[in-house]
């Protein structure tokens, strides 16, 4: 479908309530790298025990679509600033919760970099990482010396857990025991927002949302769209743009990659 700025202004005007999801296309996206040196590093960290380490690589990329995915983000959050509206984000991207929301309107349960936790996952041992630790990840990346630290853990850079000793890690879902204590309190906020939404008009943004956490946006969107009469629907995403005749009868599907689609608003 053309996308119809106009049409998208006036049905964010008359909603309610906005429900947005930001997807995988707000990731580090292996297609994109035109930088051997880190399309290397990406595949060697892809294929090791250690996948939890790829949002350090990308938050320090420098990606050709970095400042237009902010430049885009700022665009949404200015069309959207007087409403109701919740964001749920899959991407693991450290710039999305940082972004201008609405205090406690947005959860990341996919996780990021942001937070560390024990590799074993002893109660209590989620913080935060520092800026100093984060710049020590990557050197080790940069270096390969990543490599070094099969045997002793990550003790240099994230330190380790205070309750067992094991090597803490980054608290995001590529980690060998992810611990979703993390995110939790904002996702029981999410759903106490979303019993909200069943008889008031409601907007659903699904923006660049594949199917690789499809369980968390995609097909629960889905879901809470068929059920509410009043609500609308929009799906943009550069591949996996189609709908089912249930739900293009209210909705749009635009076949472009979110974050270039975020220009045009």
């Amino acid at each position: 479908m053309i996308f119809d700025r106009e049409q998208f202004l006036s049905d964010v005007q008359e909603a309610e309530m906005i429900l947005v999801g930001l997807g995988e296309e707000f990731d580090f996206v292996k297609k994109n790298i035109k930088n051997a040196k880190y399309a290397e590093y990406y595949e060697m960290l892809e294929k090791s025990i250690f996948p939890w380490l790829l949002p350090v690589l990308q938050n320090d990329f420098d990606r050709n679509d970095t400042e237009n995915t902010k430049i885009g983000l700022d665009k949404l959050i200015q069309c959207i600033a007087e409403k109701n509206y919740f964001v749920v984000s899959t991407s693991s991207n450290a710039g999305i919760p940082k972004m201008n929301w609405k205090y406690d309107r947005v959860v990341c349960p996919c996780g990021g970099m942001t937070l560390k936790q024990c590799e074993k996952k002893c109660e209590n041992s989620i913080r935060e990482t520092t800026d100093e630790e984060v710049a020590l990840l990557y050197k080790s990346i940069s270096e390969k010396t990543i490599w070094n630290h099969l045997e002793n853990g990550f003790s240099e850079e994230l330190g380790t857990c205070l309750s067992c000793g094991a090597p803490m890690v980054l608290n995001n879902v590529y980690a060998p025991n992810y611990d979703e204590n993390s995110y939790l309190k904002k996702w029981d906020l999410y759903n106490k927002w979303l019993t909200g939404t069943l008889n008031k008009k409601l907007l659903v943004l699904e923006l660049g949302a594949g199917l690789q956490f499809g369980t968390v946006i995609r097909f629960p969107f889905e879901r809470i769209a068929l059920i509410n009469q009043k609500a609308k629907y929009y799906r943009i995403h550069e591949s996996l743009f189609q709908m089912d005749e249930a739900l293009s009868k209210k909705g749009i599907y635009i076949q472009q990659n979110a974050i270039e689609w975020l220009q045009m608003l």
